[in-house]
């Protein structure tokens, strides 16, 4: 991200996790700031343990997104990997570019408003958030 894209990041989010970032890029009069924070610990290809607070961290950052409190233009790139309960294969998302998705059939006769799209696409997004 970009130091003037922590703007775009909701306050209470800011202020917790990204302060220190905007101290540092100021400092630095950097022009891009790239982390890579890793929450899992693996032994070989076995998950140990989960780091709950940046899980917690994640999660937040998804939803502010999602309720658009964070403008998702304040990241030029943001990859996410995971594993899933079922499986400890790393899957990745790319939240910018590549991004994952669904497809829905809807029938057309259905789509007599914006309201009704909405309400036949929105179970199938909140799955597919919840279930990142």
């Amino acid at each position: 991200m970009e130091p003037s894209g922590l703007e775009l990041i909701e306050p209470n989010l800011k202020n917790h996790y990204f302060t220190g970032l905007s101290s540092f890029g100021r400092l630095l009069s950097t022009r891009a700031i790239n982390i890579k924070a890793f929450f899992d610990v693996f032994e070989g290809n076995k998950l140990v343990k989960t780091d709950n607070e940046g899980t917690s961290l994640v999660k937040k950052l998804l939803r502010s997104i999602k309720n658009q409190d964070t403008d998702m233009n304040a990241f030029k790139n943001f990859i996410l990997e995971y594993t899933t309960d079922q499986s400890d294969d790393i899957q990745y998302i790319n939240l910018i570019k590549n991004q994952k998705g669904f497809e829905i059939s809807i029938d057309k006769m259905f789509l007599n408003s914006n309201k009704r799209w909405y309400e036949l696409v929105k179970p199938e997004i909140d799955n597919f958030i919840n279930g990142l």
